[in-house]
């Protein structure tokens, strides 16, 4: 309900989730933007060899200079354009706060919703009040029975204890939305935590069942610690029936179909009339289950626990997910677990961050559609559509020239990427938001209802055709996504600023920062998980069998590569997992090599048409490429952050994205020297060659 959850089981994107951010692109009415420096020397490490680590020479000058800030996880480029957006956005929201528009217009909603926000007096004095209702439920549960009612409830708002619930695309039938099911339930995300013996995971166990434990006093119950651990054992029992992150990546091991009648029977222990009952729509026609371990198991889990943990389990359900729209207590409570021991985190983000953050994820779209009126130049698409059109057609020739694909294969490959569909921006048609109930003085209550509001509408498409106008993104977030089954690639406008995209800005930068990022995301329909649904956006084997082992003999050797990269300051801290499993981020990896190659490509034929000044503030068109490419994945990030991402992203940290992929190309040995016996030289035969 209240903590962002985002179900995208198909998406993918350049970064991990949707994070909100932007640049320094100004009005059209303000003063003359600054200059922007696209490749600066002194953010670099030059007394380090580009040949023994290319990431730290391209940008380490940059890191000893730019160390994390208190209330920061990791540090770089996204960073700092998510500090730049927060102020531009600050300003549209306190403009929208001092007016007062018409009940059901976007200002109204994003002025009202942060008055709300900031009005900390109100949300004292509430406490934990707002989710008392909900713990009244709870606690006049006797049976069995009435708790798995109880469990429907909250399931209709959002919260999801044990599973989730949600519409999504057919994948084998794209143009049509499904009821879909997946597996839950679980405060600390990856089955992983529970079931894993190291040390750094035993630690972070200890610390979740605290943190359990003082939520739970915070609400007043009877013997906290006791309540903990029996909520800790019950998530257990759904961590050892759950499928793991690496398992779910296969498209087909996530994809089973069945009639109303069928999941009846298949899984009894559920009263399903009185689940879509409670939650107010019509009996679906079909569903997709997510996670056949996880639903085989679940009710033997829920038969083996007794009534007052799964009560205890209900009870955590409600609080841990309204915590952070609660008074200070309860705020500083989830802030010191899921930032601090998560995430490393040393301070807590000011007010209006934290409450335009929430802003941001309630109202998306009508806040976007402020934003790009006055922060996005109309030139920035029309650059883009040129550039989206030329790493097109560089990926067309490299597909008609691979030495290791058959005709057959190439012709469906072919058919695939003219069938990508492009988005740039924002929205031809935005989402009517008008009948979202937004107020001034509860912000408890305005986080409920734009909860309430998404999940309604997602469920209201469910059996209807997939309208393929919707957007995955809203316009103001710095990152970009390709759609499987819809066949698509998305660039709002928030990414299309530098670091990443120089609207007059040298073509050898633009391809090497957003022209990689447009060959990425077209890569995605071609990584290993895209490659297996078909033009159309259906999960369908248009592979011969020849290629697909090809193709899965490339991917494992280069994931080889990234099995061997390790990150020695976890090792000194005893911090595990300290490497990259390839399996879990083949497909992000397999998208930045493709889209670095890509892009290098296109880069070539631009020049062609239009040459470049042989060397610009001292490096050449070449370096300029690569100089750019690795300075969108600068970052400082701290040791608790860095291990929660190889144990959870599909995307490997910045370093790695840099001093893995550029390896593989050719040009960068000669644009830099780099030689054998340099760390990074790879011989020719060594180099991947997917895409």
């Amino acid at each position: 309900m209240l903590k962002n959850k985002i179900i995208n089981f198909a998406s993918c994107g350049l970064i991990a989730g949707s994070l909100l951010l932007s640049g320094c692109s100004k009005s059209a009415d303000t003063a003359e933007t600054p200059a922007v420096i696209a490749i600066d020397v002194a953010n670099m490490d030059q007394t380090v060899s580009p040949g023994e680590n290319f990431f730290t020479y391209s940008n380490g000058s940059w890191m000893k200079a730019n160390p994390i800030p208190e209330e920061q996880s990791q540090w770089g480029s996204f960073g700092i354009l998510a500090e730049d957006v927060k102020k531009e956005l600050r300003g549209l929201v306190e403009e929208a706060a001092k007016t007062s528009g018409d009940k059901g217009t976007a200002k109204q909603q994003i002025g009202d919703f942060y008055k709300s926000g900031m009005d900390t007096n109100a949300i004292e004095q509430l406490g934990f009040t707002p989710i008392q209702p909900d713990l009244e439920i709870i606690s006049k549960i006797t049976t069995p029975d009435e708790w798995l009612n109880a469990v429907y409830v909250f399931q209709s708002k959002a919260i999801g204890p044990l599973f989730s619930f949600w519409g999504g695309q057919d994948d084998k039938n794209s143009v049509q939305v499904i009821a879909q099911f997946g597996q839950g339930g679980l405060g600390l995300g990856n089955r992983d935590y529970y079931l894993e013996k190291d040390k750094t995971t035993e630690e972070i166990r200890v610390k979740y069942v605290k943190h359990i434990e003082n939520m739970l006093k915070l609400i007043g119950v009877e013997k906290p610690d006791v309540a903990a651990k029996c909520v800790m054992e019950f998530e257990t029992k759904l961590a050892k029936i759950s499928m793991t992150n690496v398992e779910q990546r296969d498209p087909f091991k996530i994809y089973y179909k069945m009639t109303p009648a069928e999941l009846q029977a298949k899984f009894a222990y559920i009263n399903w009339d009185s689940y879509f009952k409670a939650m107010d729509i019509p009996y679906p026609k079909e569903f997709n289950i997510t996670s056949m371990p996880f639903f085989n198991g679940l009710g033997n889990a829920i038969k083996t626990t007794d009534l007052e943990t799964l009560k205890c389990y209900l009870t955590w359900c409600v609080v841990n997910d309204a915590a952070s729209a609660l008074s200070t207590p309860f705020v500083n409570e989830d802030f010191d677990f899921y930032g601090k021991t998560l995430s490393g985190q040393e301070k807590l983000d000011e007010r209006w961050k934290r409450v335009l953050n929430n802003i941001n994820y309630a109202l998306g779209q009508p806040l976007g559609q402020i934003y790009v009126e006055k922060f996005f130049p109309p030139e920035s698409k029309a650059r883009m559509l040129d550039l989206i059109a030329n790493l097109r057609s560089s990926l067309e020739n490299r597909i008609k020239n691979l030495d290791w694909m058959g005709d057959a294969t190439k012709a469906k490959a072919l058919e695939k990427l003219h069938s990508i569909v492009v988005k740039v921006g924002y929205p031809d048609k935005w989402e009517d938001y008008s009948k979202l109930e937004v107020t001034p003085d509860n912000y408890f209550q305005n986080c409920v209802n734009a909860s309430m509001f998404a999940y309604r509408k997602m469920l209201s498409e469910i059996d209807k055709p997939y309208d393929k106008e919707k957007w995955g993104m809203s316009p103001q977030t710095v990152n970009a996504y390709y759609s499987p089954n819809s066949n698509e690639i998305v660039f709002p406008a928030g990414i299309l600023q530098p670091p990443f995209f120089y609207k007059d800005g040298d073509d050898a930068v633009n391809y090497g920062a957003i022209g990689v990022v447009i060959g990425h995301e077209i890569t995605h329909g071609f990584d290993d998980q895209g490659r297996n649904y078909d033009k159309d956006g259906n999960l369908n084997t248009w592979w011969t069998p020849e290629d697909g082992a090809k193709f899965e003999a490339k991917a494992k050797a280069f994931g080889e590569q990234y099995g061997r990269y390790t990150f020695p300051q976890l090792d000194e801290k005893g911090i595990t997992p300290n490497h990259i499993t390839p399996a879990l981020t083949m497909g992000e990896n397999i998208a930045d090599l493709g889209g670095v190659t890509i892009s290098y490509d296109a880069l070539q034929m631009a020049l062609k048409k239009k040459p470049q000044a042989d060397s610009i503030d001292g490096f050449t068109p070449t370096q300029r490429f690569f100089l750019a490419y690795s300075q969108v994945w600068r970052q400082n990030i701290r040791n608790e952050a860095l291990a929660n991402r190889l144990k959870n992203d599909p995307h490997s940290p910045g370093d790695a994205r840099v001093n893995v992929v550029v390896p593989n190309i050719p040009a960068f040995y000669d644009a830099f020297g780099v030689k054998e016996g340099d760390k990074l030289y790879l011989s020719p035969d060594q180099r991947a060659i997917i895409w």
